[in-house]
């Protein structure tokens, strides 16, 4: 997801605190490290926290809560043209990072900074770095120049390379509880809206809810996973169901699938732990239609296909995602076409 307008003059968020606090001590006693892996889920604000505390360490009025707003580093950086802040991520129309971004990135780090303080680099969805990209990058961490920082944003930190991630201080950002979660997005969005709905559609990430209020796309979402169900249960044609996903994004679609897999593999789990088939429930019954004995072997056997299956779907979100896949299309409809492939029926 994008960055939200606006958003940067609120950091730290209320998830973000712990982070926040740490980066300034840190900073207080001269003890940042020269990069930083930034980890954890889309919708969670990553980007702009970085953002946020690049525009706090280049300003000479900051307080421990961020930084002024009103000298000239700040306007600077206020209007995205600080020239001691490189943001680096894949280009309009590519997935990749590429070796010439690199170094371009490695160039900005050597030259002397422009206001007298630090060069700060932010590398978002840095596990697109290409090959090139990840090895040209390298140099840059075993070198750091003065007053330098890298900090590389991820979802996906084991996409990057073992040497990259040793040479840089981890930074987790974690989903936040529901409660806290709730509390916030209820004030950032139309009270006509369903804040807790767009929260459960994205597991708790709080900017990921307030993206789908602002694209109105949650409809969109609950309309694809109707119509998985409808694939499973023969009531929906293939054809269909690949048409409803690639309108929602071969990433996002892919997605869905996979909470549609983890909530059926959840019952299951449900009812073989009970020991009792006779609490199959309805979809399960409908999904077997009739076919197997529901017995708690029936059970295991049929939890099983959807376990392997879940992996199947974990794989193909990783090719899509990073790109690896040149036709992330072909994967979403080899994808759908299995999973009707879980029900016996299916319709042509």
């Amino acid at each position: 997801m994008t960055e939200l307008k606006g958003l940067i003059e609120q950091i730290p968020l209320p998830w973000q605190s712990s982070q926040w606090q740490r980066l300034v001590s840190q900073q207080e006693k001269g003890q940042l490290a020269h990069a930083y892996l930034v980890a954890g889920a889309v919708g969670l604000g990553k980007l702009a926290f970085m953002q946020q505390f690049a525009r706090y360490l280049l300003c000479h009025k900051r307080t421990k809560t961020g930084p002024c707003g009103r000298c000239r580093d700040c306007e600077l950086s206020a209007q995205a043209n600080h020239p001691d802040i490189h943001l680096l991520q894949p280009e309009e129309g590519s997935r990749d990072i590429k070796v010439d971004q690199i170094r371009g990135l490695s160039q900005f780090l050597v030259r002397s900074s422009h206001s007298g303080g630090a060069r700060i680099a932010i590398i978002n969805h840095a596990h697109h770095m290409n090959v090139n990209a990840a090895n040209g990058l390298l140099k840059s961490l075993e070198e750091p120049g003065s007053n330098s920082y890298i900090f590389l944003l991820t979802e996906a930190p084991g996409m990057l390379t073992a040497t990259i991630r040793s040479r840089c201080q981890r930074l987790q950002f974690s989903v936040p509880a529901f409660e806290e979660a709730s509390t916030w997005l209820h004030e950032h969005v139309d009270s006509s809206e369903d804040a807790d709905r767009l929260l459960a559609a994205v597991d708790n990430r709080p900017l990921a809810a307030l993206e789908l209020s602002r694209t109105g796309t949650l409809d969109a979402e609950q309309d694809f996973t109707d119509k998985l169900y409808a694939l499973l249960l023969g009531r929906a044609s293939l054809v269909a169901v690949v048409s409803a996903g690639l309108k929602l994004g071969e990433s996002t679609a892919i997605t869905c699938i996979l909470k549609t897999v983890t909530t059926l593999s959840r019952k299951m789990t449900a009812c073989d732990a009970d020991g009792s088939a006779a609490e199959l429930t309805e979809v399960l019954d409908k999904l077997s239609s009739g076919a197997r004995e529901k017995d708690a072997e029936g059970i295991k056997s049929l939890l099983a296909k959807f376990l392997a299956y879940h992996q199947q779907a974990l794989n193909a979100y990783r090719q899509v995602s990073s790109g690896a896949n040149p036709n992330p299309q072909l994967v979403l409809e080899s994808l759908l076409f299995d999973f009707g492939n879980l029900s016996s029926s299916k319709i042509p």
